[in-house]
């Protein structure tokens, strides 16, 4: 158990257990962590979407699919973007990659992404 990388959020708010379990380096500006969150798929998605914009982010329209979520967020000048994967045991968890850049002004064109992979295998870090 890792906890909270120092680059997360301080108000972006976490689900009760939610630890990294993986920090990869950064990536086009991007932070990156893989994150364990206890409980459904269904849970961790109503909990993004019901307690993220209480705290002033403002999420993307989202995709869904049977054991996977993805949104992009945003509080400017901040900017990121998650995909979670449930797993399929008792007690049910899920695996989320939470990518961040704090200020979108010093980062390159475009979104954060998480397309390209599963969380459980990001793409290496690029040099730069």
């Amino acid at each position: 158990m890792i906890g909270s990388p120092s680059w997360f959020p301080a108000d972006l708010p976490k689900p009760a257990g939610m630890y990294a379990t993986q920090v990869y380096p950064d990536s086009f500006g991007y932070s990156r962590a893989i994150f364990f969150v206890p409980g459904s798929l269904v849970d961790l998605a109503r909990f993004v979407l019901t307690e993220w914009p209480k705290a002033g982010w403002t999420l993307g329209r989202g995709d869904s699919e049977q054991s996977e979520i993805e949104d992009e967020f945003s509080k400017p000048p901040a900017v990121g973007a998650f995909k979670a994967q449930s797993q399929f045991c008792s007690p049910g968890y899920n695996l989320l990659l939470l990518i961040y850049a704090p200020d979108r002004s010093k980062i390159g064109p475009g979104s954060p992404n998480t397309q390209g992979g599963s969380p459980l295998t990001p793409s290496p870090s690029a040099s730069r």
